[in-house]
């Protein structure tokens, strides 16, 4: 990444280091993700699953796309590839979004006014298109059918013993 210094203002100084982090934060996630696969192989239950090959993943972040490297066991018991670090940190098998970037762009899009909106939004953030508009109406449709399937009791407020009202304050008696 390349800057020029002469005559640069504090906003561009600002947005440039931001996007600087950002890169060393996507780095360390790579980093952190590739040492968690590396420690589940060694604690793994070696009698039920046996390492077969490493495959590559690419997941779009609220830090961007990263791509890391992780191993694929068969499991002994199912006869079923499996990736120890997909089942601990919850990821689904074809699930290309984050958890953390599904819910930004969900609860932007309900802010509304577009998933277009939503869209550029987090772009203008995070200084790239980290997701399409399309996504994210597919996220908030995915996140709707969840919603649905919720027993209605779970849906309702908790019932409160006390209500206050706010209200205006009554004329003075006196005065009329």
């Amino acid at each position: 990444m390349k800057a020029k210094w002469n005559g640069i203002s504090f906003e561009e100084l600002e947005a440039f280091v931001f996007r600087l982090v950002i890169q060393i934060v996507r780095q360390a996630l790579v980093g952190i993700l590739e040492d968690l696969d590396k420690y589940f192989s060694v604690v793994r239950d070696r009698n039920r699953y046996k390492a077969e090959e490493i495959e590559e993943r690419v997941l779009d972040t609220l830090f961007g796309p990263i791509r890391f490297k992780r191993r694929c066991y068969l499991d002994l018991v199912t006869g079923e590839r499996v990736h120890l670090l997909d089942q601990k940190l919850k990821l689904k098998p074809y699930q290309r979004v984050s958890p953390g970037l599904v819910k930004v762009a969900v609860s932007l899009a309900a802010q509304g006014p577009s998933y277009r909106a939503a869209r550029d939004r987090i772009e203008e953030l995070m200084g790239e298109r980290l997701i399409s508009h399309e996504g994210i109406r597919q996220m908030v449709l995915k996140t709707s059918e969840i919603i649905e399937k919720v027993p209605v009791e779970e849906k309702l407020p908790k019932k409160r013993g006390v209500v206050f009202v706010e209200a205006p304050r009554a004329m003075d008696w006196k005065t009329g």
